[in-house]
């Protein structure tokens, strides 16, 4: 059974949106001429910046677990190819062997007991081999699917976390456009505040 993965291709798109939808909310000064901000204004954007920094935060927290994810199923992978490369020169083995039998035998003298004797023992050998060969093949295959199940709900959790994420571009952008760089009165507010 071959391993496949895609989470190396989903786990760089995450990335990028991250890279993309991340960054800093702290407010520069304002450009000249820009008009303040009414105290609704200031404080609808306060709110929103509140908003933003949250989901930004719940992102992050989501982003983090799915990093971990990612690096667990890829130490899995590394795991399992390596035990795919020594299971299949087991395998390459036990054919040369079987090869190699099948020329002892047509070659053995039949009248000579200990030469019989001698190729039933490596048959009887070479069988052994081929059965653990064939128990670590299933235990192999059995964990390649536990590992494309791990994967396929590791997807899923990206995609969950993809439709997370996709709002928060556009909230930061509307953050952008209407709160960011303008000033407010404090005064207006009726208390002490910063500009959003």
């Amino acid at each position: 059974m071959t391993v496949t993965s895609r989470v190396g291709a989903f786990a760089g798109f995450a990335g990028a949106f991250f890279l993309l939808a991340g960054g800093a909310l702290a407010a520069d000064k304002p450009a000249s001429g820009a008009k303040l901000l009414t105290p609704a204004q200031a404080r609808a954007c306060l709110a929103q910046k509140d908003t933003l920094h949250a989901r930004e935060g719940e992102v992050r927290k989501d982003k983090v677990a799915i990093d971990a994810e990612n690096s667990t199923l890829n130490a899995e992978k590394a795991s399992l190819d390596s035990e795919k490369s020594t299971i299949d020169a087991e395998r390459a083995a036990l054919e040369r062997e079987t090869f190699s039998l099948q020329a002892a035998a047509s070659a053995v003298d039949r009248a000579s007991s200990s030469a019989v004797d001698e190729v039933n023992a490596r048959v009887v050998a070479r069988n052994a081999r081929s059965q653990a060969y064939q128990a670590k093949r299933i235990a192999h295959d059995v964990k390649v699917t536990a590992y494309q199940n791990k994967v396929t709900t590791y997807e899923n959790r990206m995609t969950a976390y993809n439709t997370k994420a996709e709002p928060l571009q556009a909230l930061r952008s509307d953050y952008e456009k209407t709160c960011e760089n303008r000033s407010y009165d404090e005064k207006t507010l009726g208390k002490s505040k910063t500009k959003p």
